[in-house]
């Protein structure tokens, strides 16, 4: 029980009918939003809770292999966001944004804000919504009167990461 680490988490949500949707391929924080708890005695503080990290499932691995002090791996797409969970100086790990993707888009998840670029049967999307002005995703606000910096700034960093990634706006079969 001392020197145990013990980490739950989730899968993604179904909807349940929020949205009027009942699947998870899709970007709203009901269906992307997931939690992780990790206990790890006498190094993460008990009952502490972290809102501003961005973390993927990507970063579970390196993760759990770093708080068990194994040596992580080099060229993994993940990080290890121990140093937060240690509340270490945060500013040694960056955790501020997280991309995701399904068959139909991509995400980016940033500060307060949240944008999505998808192609749906042919249609092209760019949707910018401000979760703290807005937490049930109702205004696209993409290059709304008041948005336009954040808007292009974030197609801009989705499109690098893209880049960087190798990968396209939607899913392409092999």
């Amino acid at each position: 029980e001392d020197d145990t680490v013990v980490i739950f988490t989730t899968d993604h949500g179904e909807m349940m009918g929020s949205h009027r949707l009942i699947s998870k391929t899709n970007f709203y924080e009901e269906s992307a939003k997931t939690i992780t708890l990790i206990k790890q005695p006498h190094k993460i503080a008990a009952r502490s809770v972290d809102h501003t990290t961005f973390i993927g499932t990507i970063d579970l691995m390196p993760t759990m292999l770093d708080l068990c002090e194994i040596e992580v791996p080099k060229g993994l797409d993940g990080k290890s966001y121990k140093a937060t969970c240690y509340a270490q100086d945060e500013s040694l790990s960056d955790f501020s944004e997280l991309f995701a993707i399904n068959p139909d888009g991509r995400m980016l998840r940033f500060g307060q804000y949240k944008y999505v670029h998808s192609v749906v049967y042919g249609q092209e999307y760019e949707i910018l919504f401000d979760l703290e002005a807005d937490p049930n995703e109702t205004k696209n606000l993409f290059n709304t009167v008041g948005y336009e910096d954040v808007s292009l700034s974030a197609r801009k960093r989705l499109n690098d990461w893209l880049t960087r990634e190798n990968l396209g706006l939607n899913f392409q079969p092999i």
